[in-house]
């Protein structure tokens, strides 16, 4: 990937996190925090599962959690 498609996959990465970094903004408090964290984590390892497969998802989240 050349740098004007990773500069573009960027962009569309900050625009789609955009109502995500508002929702987190919504929070009240610790507990609301944590219940959309949660979902959050949720949603994403049903999407990876979904998209690469059981154990493909796994070692992804597992260097996720790592870094």
């Amino acid at each position: 990937m050349d740098k004007a498609e990773q500069f573009k996959q960027m962009r569309r990465m900050n625009e789609l996190f955009r109502p995500i970094e508002r929702q987190i903004l919504m929070t009240d408090d610790e507990n609301d925090l944590t219940l959309l964290s949660t979902v959050m984590l949720t949603t994403a390892k049903r999407i990876f599962i979904d998209r690469f497969g059981e154990e493909s998802a796994r070692l992804l989240m597992k260097t996720i959690i790592e870094r």
